[in-house]
């Protein structure tokens, strides 16, 4: 707390003593946001509570545009939309949609993030679709604009969130985008994590076509899982190499 009001602090003077504080106001964002994260790692959050980090979603709300974010899959058209508004859908949002149910996905990835757990919320519509954060999903209910939250846990500094479509419905859309900081993981939680992507490696076809690379990542993977020692360094490094090894070998 002490470092992040000395940083607040110094914000204030370096803005209100430059010459030009036009210039200078990247730099000093920089400083806050960096203090920012050092703070994150050090607070202990109650019951509930959790720090909003909704600063780091590139252009979350789709006002003018579609910058920040990827399309991928067969969808016909991938493209900003304004004809969705609901109160949830406010203005501007990033649609796919085809003629005929379709795969795929839209999302961003944040990187250099506090390992923990996070929340994410958006407000987005697609009957059958889901809304996702890393390995976490929850289906969308509704064809009509609908606040989903996700909770998931970042093992590797990394959070990829969005909404995904398995051929469930012709048409889904995302807009105002929040993520928040939910707290430090435990071991228990780690282990349990670890323990489910374990079985899902393992349940991956490995007389299959898979590259070479792929393979003995995977490999190595689950071995290092399977003896890994108990302590949150070592569990997070094992969840973040056998949770790429997997996604790897899917590809």
């Amino acid at each position: 707390v002490e470092a992040l009001e000395a940083a607040i602090i110094k914000a204030e003077e370096d803005i209100f003593t430059a010459e030009d504080p036009a210039a200078v106001v990247d730099a000093i964002v920089a400083e806050l946001n960096a203090a920012k994260m050092v703070y994150i790692t050090t607070v202990e959050l109650g019951e509930g509570e959790t720090i909003d980090m909704s600063w780091l979603v590139v252009n979350p709300t789709f006002d003018t545009n579609l910058s920040g974010w990827t399309s991928e899959g067969g969808a016909q058209n991938k493209a900003h939309a304004s004809n969705k508004t609901n109160g949830i859908i406010t203005g501007g949002f990033y649609e796919n949609w085809n003629p005929s149910p379709f795969t795929g996905s839209i999302y961003q990835v944040i990187n250099g993030l506090p390992n923990g757990k996070y929340k994410v919320k958006v407000a987005a519509f697609g009957n059958g679709a889901h809304v996702f954060a890393n390995d976490t999903q929850v289906q969308m209910t509704s064809d009509d604009g609908t606040w989903y939250e996700v909770e998931t846990m970042v093992s590797n500094g990394t959070l990829k969130f969005g909404i995904v479509n398995n051929n469930n419905t012709g048409w889904m859309g995302i807009d105002n985008a929040s993520i928040a900081f939910a707290g430090a993981v435990d071991l228990s939680e780690l282990q349990a994590t670890l323990a489910e992507k374990l079985v899902e490696a393992e349940a991956i076809d490995q007389t299959t076509a898979m590259n070479a690379e792929a393979l003995a990542a995977l490999t190595t993977a689950i071995a290092n899982a399977k003896n890994v020692a108990e302590t949150e360094e070592a569990l997070t490094t094992a969840l973040a190499d056998l949770t790429s090894a997997v996604t790897a070998a899917n590809s």
